[in-house]
């Protein structure tokens, strides 16, 4: 019986005590301190590995030997000496015979001393870093005609995410104007992706925070294309290997085999509500307040100008005379920004002392112009499962043709049940280990189960490493994959122009909210563009 141990394979495991970014400090390398039979886990991707659930935290757990205290915070003592705090970044990496896949970067989230000395060990959670540092509230400008990923990219740019750890499509819903204001980055993003609509999604992976528009699984390869193919076979009443052997080249998968189906993965009725807003015709003012402010010479009185409600574009900066008055000496005045809901306004004292009285601000308002009830309703499967609603809203799809798409596909992906499948892959051998640490988020498998009657393509929405140092210091490498049965495509009439069967009164320029990536209509590809494409949402 061969082993399911890998061999030549390694697991660094580090910790930036010193907060240097290098991982090389004194006792930084913690690979040797987790526990022997310990497992290190990491996971990422949807919480509840659907196309329409939201995605949860990237998140690492493992343990280290804590006998001589070291990893105690509170233990002043070398070579750590307090270093060992919530909020240091680890990473976790798998070298495999010299080719590094990081697995994980994140922060510190929580550390919990075990403290009989029968345990002798710290557990540690770390999450992606995303959720963690965010917990600031936003404020930006207007942004006008901007896709849903450039208005994630100005979110990253807030918070100081670093440009060289993004990965991130522009996006397909257009916002005619968008802004943040008072709300922290990750429900911002969360906004943005409920907007852009499934399959969309934002998820810190490998340290990398990577945006998916809702067209991904339509146009990338990894998506489209079937990455590698696992299966099982059934076992026959004499317990023998039912004749119907996996295909050269597949990965095999062991019990225990999750296979899922319930209401909950059920969507027949999406509506939501859309606003547009509009310029105002005119300046209007936007704050006021009858303060009286005495500001040292040099000195800067700082006053935060927000609106109540409505964003503004075109602020003046203000006027001495007509938007305050000064009472004694003199002021220079400047905006830190001209949009947004609020804006702040500078006012610094020149050449001594000075008084002003009162502060307005006037500014162009972009009101709600109207609104618009985007819905969409699947009667057969509303008939068949009782009504199954979105829960969720679409607040930036705010042009009425792109809320009512959102809703065609939400029902479109949701109004069948699609089975949910955990495969649980041990790598016993080098060829499995590169195939797993190669899988990613939306990556497209075909699985096979035929004890379930199962064999059909499936995207991958979770994933989960575990190593564990087995006999002879060994790892044990296994990984789940929380995969769904892709969308079936749409009926295979769409509108094409010149062609009969597809032409007006037979095409038509929907397929219940689905597109096919086979026949999709794409500018400047091959095999896609005009008298090969076809028209779909």
């Amino acid at each position: 019986m061969s082993s399911p141990c890998v061999t030549g394979v390694s697991y660094p495991l580090a910790a930036d005590w010193d907060r240097d970014g290098a991982y090389t400090g004194t006792g930084e390398d913690v690979t040797d301190q987790v526990p022997y039979a310990e497992p290190v886990t990491v996971s990422w991707g949807r919480d509840q590995k659907r196309d329409l659930s939201p995605v949860a935290p990237g998140k690492l757990t493992f343990s280290l030997l804590n006998t001589d205290g070291r990893y105690s915070p509170e233990n002043p003592s070398p070579p750590l000496s307090g270093a060992v705090r919530v909020g240091r970044m680890v990473r976790w990496q798998a070298d495999n015979h010299g080719v590094i896949t990081t697995l994980f970067e994140g922060p510190i989230d929580s550390l919990t001393v075990q403290a009989e000395r029968t345990e002798a060990r710290v557990d540690f959670e770390a999450l992606d870093g995303f959720e963690q540092r965010n917990n600031a509230n936003l404020s930006t400008r207007v942004y006008a005609t901007i896709r849903t990923g450039e208005a994630i990219a100005v979110i990253l740019d807030a918070i100081a995410w670093p440009a060289d750890k993004r990965d991130l499509d522009y996006g397909s819903t257009v916002i005619p104007y968008w802004w943040a204001e008072d709300v922290t980055a990750p429900d911002a993003v969360a906004q943005l992706v409920a907007s852009e609509g499934p399959p969309a999604m934002f998820f810190v992976a490998n340290g990398v925070a990577t945006f998916r528009d809702r067209h991904h699984r339509l146009t990338r390869a990894r998506s489209t294309d079937v990455q590698a193919t696992y299966c099982v076979t059934g076992i026959g009443m004499d317990c023998d290997p039912v004749a119907s052997p996996c295909p050269t080249g597949s990965f095999g998968y062991s019990r225990p085999f999750g296979y899922e189906h319930g209401m909950r993965d059920i969507t027949n009725v999406a509506a939501f509500t859309v606003s547009r807003r509009a310029r105002g015709e005119a300046p209007t003012e936007v704050f006021s307040d009858d303060l009286i402010r005495a500001i040292d010479d040099g000195e800067t009185a700082v006053i935060k100008a927000a609106s109540t409600s409505d964003p503004f574009v075109d602020a003046i900066t203000p006027v001495a005379g007509t938007d305050f008055t000064v009472l004694s000496g003199s002021v220079t005045v400047a905006l830190t920004r001209t949009s947004g809901q609020s804006a702040t306004i500078l006012v610094t004292a020149t050449g001594g002392p000075a008084r002003i009285s009162g502060m307005h601000l006037r500014a162009t308002v972009l009101a709600e112009a109207n609104t618009h009830r985007a819905e969409a309703i699947d009667v057969a499967s509303r008939d068949e499962f009782g009504e199954q609603r979105w829960p969720n809203d679409a607040p930036w799809a705010q042009d009425p043709y792109t809320a009512q798409a959102l809703a065609d596909v939400i029902v479109g992906r949701g109004a069948q049940p699609r089975p949910i499948l955990s495969l649980r892959v041990v790598a016993g051998d080098d060829a499995t280990l590169t195939e797993v640490l190669s899988r990613a988020v939306s990556d497209r498998l075909h699985v096979r189960n035929d004890e379930h009657y199962f064999d059909d393509d499936v995207h991958v929405e979770f994933i989960a490493h575990t190593a564990t140092r087995a006999g002879s210091n060994r790892p044990l490498h296994i990984t789940t994959l929380g995969v769904e049965k892709a969308a079936d495509p749409p009926p295979a009439i769409p509108f094409i122009f010149d062609e009969v069967g597809h032409g007006f009164d037979d095409g038509y320029f929907d397929g219940n909210g689905m597109s096919n990536p086979e026949t999709l209509f794409i500018f400047d590809e091959v095999g896609h563009g005009f008298d090969d494409g076809k028209f779909a949402l």
